[in-house]
């Protein structure tokens, strides 16, 4: 399958073993998995955790602790938060060049709430609507881009995932989730980068 920037760049910027992690921990089933074609055969070794969500402080804590979750697994991991503070500033090709030059490690693994589970109103789209941008969409009034973890609704939620290759900027992976909180976001982020890890292993991507 072949991955436009701007398609990859819309669902997910720039971040999961169809499987249960436990009885008592959150549940994260992967689908519509893809591996690129531009992957270059290589296992990744150093990962940059990209969250893509505007609120700084969320933005950080989500990005920390999936980071250290994946580091828990045995992979380098890293934030992007301190060095790439305005992800909405990321609206052009070069800017995008920018982005991967000042990451850190041979891989980028950003995530984004697709379905957060809970309905949006007007105020909701207005405060997120500039994200589009940096996901290469158009911005229009009812961009649905929601927080890291839903609490609200069912529990029930749904994210993407990708890994892009640093040196050659290119999407080589990418899932989406189907998932259900448990009410510990820790717990939700632990269980999120075992999945993701997981499979990646699996794929010979990390």
């Amino acid at each position: 399958m072949k991955f436009s920037k701007s398609e990859l760049l819309f669902t997910l910027f720039i971040a999961l073993s169809s499987m249960l992690l436990s009885s008592c921990g959150a549940v994260h089933t992967l689908k519509d998995e893809q591996v690129s074609p531009q992957w270059p055969g290589k296992a990744y070794k150093n990962i940059t955790v990209v969250g893509v969500y505007e609120d700084m402080p969320y933005r950080s804590s989500a990005e920390t602790g999936f980071a250290e979750a994946i580091k828990a697994l045995g992979i380098n991991a890293q934030t992007s938060y301190a060095s790439i503070k305005d992800l909405q500033a990321i609206d052009t090709p070069e800017e995008i060049t920018k982005f991967f030059d000042a990451v850190e490690g041979d891989a980028v693994l950003a995530v984004a709430t697709i379905d957060p589970g809970y309905d949006y109103d007007y105020g909701d789209a207005l405060a997120t609507r500039g994200m589009v941008v940096l996901l290469g969409g158009r911005p229009g009034p009812y961009t649905d881009l929601g927080n890291f973890i839903a609490w609200a609704g069912s529990g029930s939620y749904s994210l993407l995932v990708a890994l892009w290759d640093t040196k050659t900027q290119a999407l080589v992976w990418q899932a989406k989730t189907s998932s259900q909180t448990t009410g510990s976001e820790s717990e939700d982020i632990k269980a999120l980068a075992e999945t993701v890890v997981t499979q990646l292993r699996g794929n010979g991507l990390l």
